[in-house]
């Protein structure tokens, strides 16, 4: 992995000085984001054997992302199989 720099690219396309590397970016100035999709908890609630599956994936999600010191999980959609949880 290489930080991007904000003029585009990793050697700053566009800025003075470009085509030097970039100094490594200090870890305090990293945001570490993990994005998960479609969870959809309670899809086949009422079977006995799959019933927590999703709750058990999401529950995996959140452990990694403290696992690798996560700043922010990003939920992109469909947490919920149903418009009306119960």
């Amino acid at each position: 992995w290489e930080p991007q720099h904000p003029g585009g690219g990793a050697r700053g396309v566009g800025a003075p000085g470009a085509g030097a590397p970039m100094a490594p970016m200090a870890e305090e100035d990293t945001l570490r984001v993990m994005v998960v999709t479609d969870t959809h908890l309670g899809f086949r609630e009422e079977d006995p054997v799959r019933a927590n599956d999703a709750f058990d994936a999401l529950e995996e999600v959140l452990r990694l992302a403290q696992e690798h010191d996560t700043d922010m999980v990003l939920h992109g959609g469909d947490l919920f199989h149903i418009n009306k949880p119960t």
